[in-house]
């Protein structure tokens, strides 16, 4: 049974669904103490012991995902990918959605910033899986490149405690994607934000400037930049600011926070564009396993090769080795090809071809017109190598 959870106040916790890859969904109308519902549902959701991890302890991280007010038709499909994603690479996947912004000052705004806070406070029992990062990946974001793991960029920046991606305006970073660990600064960091956002006496205003959008990015970025220029550019935001690109960034952050972060490109960690276009490519991978089918003679191994077609459907390739006669020993000539070895045929026919996915990792559709948006989202959906890597997996196992 799920333990009932009492708390002070006339506050009562919303329902929690737990969907499948490995991830859940909250469903809130009041913002609920994140902690809290984690103990309740510790043992039997979210932090249950997963299946054997990887050599890199992939289950240690989360990614998280929320939504606030009208629910756009498109995000269930986007929850879905962050799902899929997460399940791929035995990550653990939290999407939420609210009906309205949480009570109090710039509530939307804060939401993303005290989500994060509350899985950096959790602390795991002795048999449970704890967190060691958490992934921050706006809801209007598509993992299109599934094959590439998120941990791999901190393999790369061990030693950094917050991973970002530079903006296509004027800000040091876009707040989109990011990947924090769970660490003191981390923690100072979003506190400290979430001061600013509460009160704009200490920091900027909501928006910085003429034709910025406001929210979290804003006091984000701000409270990266040395105390001196904070003061200077409290009120004259846009002067502190540049449109850069990586370490062009790191030269603008204040030079005691500089060390524990790191600022990509922007098409490293997510593609953000000014004008984006519908996807017309199909995604092939390939399954890494090799079958046994027989053929009422002998087995014939089968590598498997998945595509995603331009109309939304999966096609499963199989590339099958036909065996030949075993040769008498010392019989073969050395040219002779009729039997021993291996001849490679394809089968089902893949005649419609398929081409190379496109750079992005993650696409990140903001800042366009609500009806391109959902027109960019669920094209992108549909044609993430997610879904055909799935398949993959249910075929090899």
């Amino acid at each position: 049974m799920v333990q009932l959870l009492l708390i002070t106040g006339a506050q009562a916790f919303f329902f929690v669904t737990v969907l499948l890859y490995g991830g859940a969904v909250f469903h809130w109308h009041l913002r609920p103490h994140l902690g809290l519902v984690l103990q309740a549902f510790r043992r039997r959701f979210i932090f249950e012991a997963p299946p054997p991890p990887p050599t890199w302890p992939s289950s240690r991280l989360v990614i998280l995902t929320a939504a606030f007010g009208h629910k756009a038709e498109w995000l269930e499909a986007a929850f879905e990918n962050h799902r899929m994603y997460s399940s791929i690479h035995g990550y653990r996947s939290i999407t939420l959605f609210q009906e309205s912004a949480p009570p109090g000052p710039k509530g939307a705004y804060r939401a993303k910033l005290e989500l994060m806070l509350e899985l950096m406070n959790f602390t795991a029992s002795p048999n449970e899986v704890p967190i060691d990062y958490v992934v921050w990946a706006d809801a209007d974001t598509i993992f299109v490149n599934c094959s590439q793991p998120i941990h791999h960029f901190i393999e790369e920046f061990p030693d950094k405690k917050a991973l970002l991606a530079s903006d296509i305006s004027p800000f040091l970073f876009n707040s989109g994607v990011m990947v924090w660990s769970r660490s003191n600064f981390t923690r100072e960091v979003l506190e400290g934000t979430l001061e600013v956002i509460k009160d704009e006496a200490i920091g900027p205003p909501q928006p910085a400037y003429k034709g910025a959008m406001p929210g979290e990015q804003i006091s984000l970025n701000w409270r990266l930049l040395p105390h001196e220029q904070r003061r200077k550019c409290r009120r004259r935001f846009k002067r502190c600011m540049k449109k850069c690109a990586g370490d062009e960034c790191m030269k603008l952050v204040d030079p005691l926070v500089a060390n524990e972060v790191a600022i990509l490109p922007n098409h490293r960690l997510q593609s953000l564009r000014r004008k984006w276009k519908e996807p017309n490519w199909s995604l092939p991978v390939d399954c890494e396993c090799a079958l046994s089918f027989s053929n009422g003679a002998s087995a014939i191994p089968s590598d498997y090769r998945v595509a995603l077609l331009p109309d939304g459907g999966l096609q499963t390739m199989s590339v099958q080795r036909s065996p030949r006669p075993l040769c008498v020993k010392g019989t073969k000539a050395a040219n002779d090809t009729s039997c021993g070895g291996e001849a490679l045929s394809t089968t089902d026919g893949a005649k419609k071809g398929t081409v190379a996915e496109g750079s992005e990792f993650i696409a990140h559709f903001a800042g366009i017109h609500k009806d391109a948006r959902r027109t960019m989202i669920l094209s992108y959906a549909g044609q993430s190598s997610c879904p055909a890597m799935l398949m993959c997996r249910d075929l090899c196992r």
